[in-house]
């Protein structure tokens, strides 16, 4: 499969099959692969686009807005990451990790400690899926932050990408102290004063307005809205709906 349109849900269909039937599968996990399945897909409907230069038309489908779903989550993350740039300060951060103890949590925070940083959670860094096999890019923090590529089983991939998928009301970071909810307004204004130090200039706008096709224009260069085909036009929305078929999921598909 090729670099351009490969994603995680393509690994997912891939191996998902055989992993079903040979693991033991959590609630929660099997809610989010069903929907990262079918994101982006017919399954979920959407709207036809008209390129106004050589007039193709391209079928745009609906997103599952999941919190797990790579293709989804980088809108979410991206304004998660504006809110968290105008609250930053000049000191040094840490990333602790405290969890709550189980045989299977203690696995996975065993995993999560060494190996987050080196597992292809997000469709950019897939290179490609053969035989079986997944290529993804990973930065190596010893190494400068050089960006190196590793290989795995496809069964293994989804293993991985199976420890981060949380149960409904758990979040991967909570804030206190300074950053509390309720104390964050009041007390970030007198630790900048009390450092002598302006909050971070704000972005022109409001980045949580901003619409998803030009926050990744703006971070990435990539215009969501050029015509797939001729490479010139721009889609244009025709009002065409696409009706949902309903069905959980795609059709799963061998590896390539």
């Amino acid at each position: 499969m090729s670099e351009r349109h490969l994603r995680v849900a393509d690994v997912f269909r891939c191996g998902w099959a055989d992993y079903d039937r040979t693991h033991a599968i959590a609630p929660h996990q099997a809610r989010a692969v069903r929907h990262l399945l079918r994101c982006r897909t017919a399954a979920l409907g959407g709207h036809l686009h008209r390129c106004d230069r050589c007039g193709r038309e391209v079928p745009l489908y609906n997103s599952c807005q999941d919190r797990h779903c790579p293709s989804c989550g980088t809108s979410a993350k991206e304004r998660w990451l504006d809110a968290r740039a105008a609250e930053l300060l000049p000191v040094r951060y840490f990333h602790c990790v405290y969890p709550k103890c189980t045989a299977r949590a203690d696995r996975a925070l065993d995993y999560l400690g060494r190996y987050t940083h080196k597992t292809a959670i997000g469709d950019h860094r897939l290179r490609s899926l053969e035989n079986g096999q997944v290529t993804y890019t990973w930065r190596d923090r010893a190494d400068g932050n050089a960006e190196k590529l590793d290989t795995l089983p496809v069964a293994e991939f989804i293993e991985r990408f199976l420890y981060h998928i949380l149960p409904p009301g758990v979040r991967r970071i909570r804030y206190y102290g300074w950053l509390a909810p309720a104390r964050k307004r009041r007390i970030l204004p007198a630790i900048r004063a009390a450092l002598h130090v302006e909050p971070p200039v704000p972005a022109e706008g409001d980045p949580a307005k901003e619409p998803l096709v030009e926050r990744i224009l703006r971070r990435t260069g990539v215009d969501l809205r050029r015509c797939p085909f001729c490479g010139e036009g721009r889609l244009v929305n025709t009002r065409i709906r696409i009706v949902p078929y309903h069905a959980q999921a795609p059709p799963l598909t061998a590896c390539a």
